[in-house]
C-alpha cells in the first residue's frame, strides 16, 4: 500500500510540477529566516546572521536538484537523454545513417544467430 501511495505522490508531483518548485522554494526560504533568526538572537547582527544562515543552508539550487532526484520518476531522466540524443543525430545526418546501419546489422544478426541457436541448444530434442 506504501508503494502505490508513493507513486501516486510522485505522478502528483508529475504533474504539478510548478506547484512543487514554489512549495520547495518557499519551504528553504522559511528554514533560512528561522536559522537566521535563531544567530539573531544568539547575539548575532539581522545582516551577518542572514548571509550566515544562508551559508549554513548550502547552495540552493543543488539542494533543489537532490529533491528532484528524490520525488522524480527515473524515466523522466531516460526521456531527456533521448531527446537530447536525437537532436545530435539530426545535427549530423552521416553519423545518423552510420549508426542507423550499425543497430540494423547488429538487430538482425543478433536474431539471426538465436534463431538458429535456440532450437538447437535450448529446445529438447523430439524423441528420448
Amino acid at each position: 500500500m506504501d508503494a502505490v501511495l508513493r507513486m501516486f505522490r510522485k505522478l502528483s508531483l508529475l504533474i504539478r510540477r510548478e506547484q512543487f518548485n514554489d512549495d520547495l522554494a518557499e519551504e528553504m526560504a522559511f528554514h533560512r529566516e528561522l536559522r537566521a533568526k535563531e544567530l539573531e538572537r544568539e547575539g548575532m547582527g539581522a545582516e551577518p546572521s542572514r548571509y550566515a544562515a544562508a551559508r549554513q543552508f548550502g547552495n540552493p539550487m543543488r539542494l533543489k536538484e537532490q529533491s528532484h532526484e528524490i520525488v522524480a520518476f527515473r524515466f523522466e531522466t531516460a526521456v531527456q537523454d533521448l531527446r537530447y540524443a536525437f537532436r545530435q543525430l539530426r545535427r549530423n545526418p552521416a553519423f545518423a545513417c552510420t549508426t542507423t546501419i550499425i543497430l540494423a546489422l547488429g538487430i538482425g544478426s543478433t536474431t539471426a544467430i538465436f534463431s538458429a541457436v535456440n532450437p538447437i541448444l535450448f529446445k529438447p530434442l523430439p524423441y528420448p
